[in-house]
């Protein structure tokens, strides 16, 4: 199955190139018949991606853009900026994710007094939630950035390589589900307990 979702994963990302060229007439993202398509050779980035599972941990503009970078004809300065976009915006984001933890655990050790102040934990509560917000406000702030980086042909590759990444995960997924649910119902019923009590 593993060899079956690279090989559809790749075929797909290798006709994004066509698709996003194809912008002299209007078109339906999404809809345009394969057969109109001539897929580039496959490049190593592509690859390298789809075989290390990096499209599961990193989904973001900036970490995309990188990992496909010679598909989507990135260039040397834009790489420089894409790499010092992503450093910083993930090491804003970490410190945002540490204090969201931490006003977490500090919320909960105030429901453990004799007398519980629940103003004081709405309040712990809160700023600890302000911290997600602000984290992916950061996430936000830094795909924009990332975007205006690209170009608009690389922006229309990325859209459709990030769509192809989300039908594959969907479709693995409920690969998986079919595969243990099967698996489930191979299983020999469980017999009753007949010893006497």
């Amino acid at each position: 199955m593993k060899a079956i979702y690279v090989l559809v994963m790749g075929a797909a990302l290798l006709a994004a190139p066509l698709y996003a060229q194809s912008t002299a007439v209007p078109r339906k993202p999404a809809t345009m018949p394969m057969k109109k398509m001539q897929p580039m050779p496959p490049s190593e980035d592509m690859m390298a991606m789809m075989m290390s599972g990096g499209m599961k941990a990193k989904t973001d503009v900036a970490s995309i853009s990188l990992s496909l970078r010679e598909s989507l004809d990135v260039t040397a300065d834009q790489v420089a900026r894409l790499t010092a976009l992503q450093a910083s915006s993930q090491a804003e984001m970490m410190q945002h994710m540490a204090a969201h933890s931490a006003g977490m655990r500090s919320a909960a050790v105030l429901t453990e007094a004799a007398a519980p102040d629940l103003t004081a934990y709405e309040a712990a509560l809160r700023a600890a939630a302000n911290h997600m917000v602000l984290e992916h406000l950061a996430m936000a702030r830094a795909d924009v950035e990332a975007r205006a980086v690209l170009t608009p042909i690389q922006r229309d590759r990325l859209v459709l390589a990030r769509r192809v990444m989300k039908e594959m995960r969907a479709g693995m997924m409920a690969e998986m589900m079919k595969d243990g649910k099967a698996k489930m119902g191979a299983m020999p019923p469980a017999q009753p307990d007949t010893r006497l009590p």
